[in-house]
């Protein structure tokens, strides 16, 4: 088998603000981690193929000596030419074939963007095919992408793809067969949940599309008191109202809340967006979101 010809499909990773292009058949076998520090292991039914490691470090911090420290821990200071220096990073550096033990080799590459305040590590084992490998160096490392803070960022995972505003993190997550969910948080009382439950024909004979946008992925003290209702045309139902904490602290902070579900029979699939707001923070635009994640099964 061969894994350079033209017709190789390609799928995109994109996870913690990190994208990079993957063989169709490839997919997170392993998430570790959190914004600041993590790793995806990515593999497909034979086995893990590589490693993605990730590290922001704190604001202000010298890196300039982190590849070269590295190096030296893992390969006692050996550097391999022609390391891939995917757009956005300002050093690179690679060792090929690193004996680990008898018959075991590695290949490792570092990669620093002081201007994002990344720093990433990637690694390959020799436990598959050599061709792999090379196809990952030569296909998939040099179109590695980090995503300016700034930008909108998409999160795709499995069958999922969300595109988040600019800002948000991730607090909690989902990874389940047929039902994922990412939960963010931005500034003060801002909350963006996504979800994609596949397939849409046996989810709604468990319960109507309206019990799903009530459906909570996350336990959360807040109740939400509904307060309109557009939609219920058996394809979409969106919702408009407040999310206030029990009795008698109903007044305390309360939030403002969208939530939005849509049906996609074409995909067999639901998309349910929520978003949390306080008076004053940015309104997100649920419709758009929801209407975004169209794209997943493309």
């Amino acid at each position: 088998m061969t894994y350079d010809g033209p017709t190789q499909s390609v799928n995109l990773l994109s996870w913690q603000g990190l994208e990079i292009p993957i063989k169709e058949d490839w997919h997170p076998l392993r998430i570790e981690g959190e914004y600041r520090k993590g790793a995806v292991t990515i593999g497909d039914i034979e086995g893990p193929v590589f490693q993605l490691r990730w590290i922001r470090p704190a604001k202000g911090a010298d890196t300039s000596g982190w590849i070269e420290a590295r190096r030296l821990s893992v390969a006692g200071g050996q550097e391999s030419r022609g390391a891939p220096h995917p757009e956005g990073f300002d050093d690179v550096s690679w060792v090929k074939n690193l004996a680990v033990r008898e018959e075991s080799k590695k290949t490792v590459w570092w990669g620093r963007s002081e201007r994002y305040d990344m720093l990433v590590e990637i690694l390959l084992t020799n436990l598959r095919h050599s061709e792999i490998n090379r196809y990952f160096a030569r296909t998939c490392l040099p179109k590695l992408r980090i995503v300016p803070p700034a930008e909108d960022c998409t999160w795709r995972v499995y069958s999922a793809r969300f595109l988040v505003p600019a800002g948000y993190r991730l607090t909690r997550k989902r990874l389940a067969t047929g039902d994922i969910a990412l939960e963010f948080v931005r500034g003060r009382g801002e909350r963006l949940l996504v979800r994609q439950v596949y397939p849409a024909g046996l989810a709604l004979e468990r319960r109507s599309m309206a019990g799903w946008l009530r459906d909570r992925v996350f336990k959360e003290r807040r109740r939400f008191r509904r307060e309109t209702e557009d939609g219920h045309d058996g394809k979409r139902i969106r919702w408009t109202g407040w999310k206030r904490l029990p009795f008698p602290l109903g007044w305390v902070m309360p939030r403002r809340c969208d939530s939005v579900i849509l049906q996609n029979q074409d995909m067999d699939r639901l998309f349910i967006v929520e978003s949390q707001w306080m008076d004053g923070a940015p309104v997100v635009p649920v419709d758009k979101i929801a209407d975004g994640m169209l794209w997943s099964a493309a």
